[in-house]
């Protein structure tokens, strides 16, 4: 639509208002944005007001009253539509910086270096999926790390990526999953839900695809079964330590508001975050160690409380 839109006609102006624009429809689910259309194409520049960081109704009128008396207010801004042709998916994004925009149109996104990935869909979590804790422990394993070992194994419940609260490096590690004879039963009754087996198991970097607005990633050894509440990213283990440090970066936070201005943080969306390739092949090493550093320090975090399956004992104890 943004592309049809840009190719065919303008947009004389445009407020984005954003969640909470309209008194009687309270929380962040319903986003605004009024805009007026010219039915011709051409150049001009669009006039922008972005109000989408004032929380009510009331703040946002009193912004537009400002921004018509003084342009400099810092919510005004024109662009002409050939600017958010440079960006891959047209998005509408007039407050970008023109280093920003550079980024975004020469720059390889994260797909180049690693293998953004959807999740299983069950279509019947009640029936297939468990927090740890509701099972017989006997009847899972962590330990699996490929699908012969599943087929062998007389393990019913391994763990799985499903999503979770914000948390960075490590952790949300609470889902397990039915997979009993490889995933048999799970198989025969989604079948084509069951997508990228292939990548079951490996090592990834993993994301809640439905978020409070913030992007962050956590790593998960080899074991693991993807669900599409926590899809992931798949490379070999240097550059999954790289990539992560990037993904869990202010600046791709920063990207993720605008690929995905949403609640959700799609495959797609990740997958065109910018990364410049080649890394600084000197600071690889670094970057790593660093990475890898955060991980083990987040993990000891996550392991201090009773919902990990590695839980010893509090730290206080």
């Amino acid at each position: 639509m943004r592309g049809k839109i840009q190719r065919n006609y303008s947009i004389f102006s445009m407020a984005c208002l954003g969640a909470r624009a309209l008194g009687a429809i309270g929380g962040e689910v319903t986003s605004t944005t009024v805009a007026v259309f010219s039915n011709a194409r051409n150049d001009d520049e669009g006039a922008y007001f972005r109000f989408v960081v004032m929380g009510s109704e009331e703040g946002k009128s009193a912004g537009i009253l400002e921004a018509l008396a003084d342009p400099d207010c810092g919510w005004f801004y024109r662009r002409d539509a050939d600017t958010f042709n440079q960006i891959p998916g047209t998005p509408i994004a007039y407050w970008l910086s023109d280093a920003a925009i550079k980024n975004m149109a020469f720059l390889p996104g994260l797909s180049c270096c690693a293998q953004p990935k959807q999740g299983m869909v069950t279509r019947d979590n009640m029936r297939f999926m468990r927090l740890w804790w509701e099972i017989e422990l006997i009847d899972f394993d962590d330990a699996i790390q490929s699908h012969e070992e599943a087929r062998e194994s007389r393990a019913k419940w391994l763990p799985c990526t499903s999503g979770g609260q914000f948390r960075k490096w490590f952790g949300n590690n609470e889902s397990v999953i039915f997979w009993e004879h490889d995933g048999a039963e799970l198989i025969a009754f989604s079948g084509p839900h069951i997508k990228n087996r292939q990548f079951y198991f490996l090592p990834a970097v993993t994301w809640s695809s439905i978020s409070s607005g913030v992007f962050s990633t956590r790593y998960v050894s080899a074991g693991y079964l993807p669900e599409h509440a926590g899809n992931c990213f798949y490379a070999n283990e240097s550059m999954l330590a790289l990539i992560q440090g990037v993904a869990n970066s202010s600046i791709a936070m920063f990207f993720m508001a605008l690929l995905s201005p949403s609640l959700n943080f799609n495959v797609g969306d990740v997958a065109r975050i910018p990364i410049a390739k080649p890394f600084d092949y000197a600071q690889q090493d670094e970057i790593i160690n660093y990475v890898r550093a955060l991980r083990s320090e987040s993990k000891v975090d996550w392991d201090s409380f009773e919902t990990s399956w590695d839980f010893k004992r509090h730290p206080l104890i």
